[in-house]
């Protein structure tokens, strides 16, 4: 398992090869699409699997990201294992 903050995405981004995680789970929801594209590309493996912690507010800011990125954002099984 691997914590990583915002914070530390830059260096990351300069490495070589990314993280290649199989599960990006956000806790805080960036407000810039460009920010999520950067979490995505330098911690997610290609196979990888997506989890967006998100409240009532968010839920806007997650569909504004996922309508300018093109990417399909489903909600969340309540069986997490169909997922992984």
């Amino acid at each position: 398992m691997k914590v990583v903050t915002d914070a530390c995405l830059l260096v990351l981004a300069s490495r070589e090869s990314p993280i290649s995680a199989r599960v990006l789970i956000n806790y805080a929801l960036p407000m810039k699409k460009e920010t999520y594209m950067r979490r995505i590309a330098t911690c997610l493996a290609a196979d990888g699997v997506v989890i967006n912690m998100v409240i009532g507010g968010e839920v806007v800011t997650l569909k504004s990201i996922e309508e300018s990125s093109n990417l399909v954002i489903a909600e969340m099984p309540i069986n997490v294992s169909e997922i992984l």
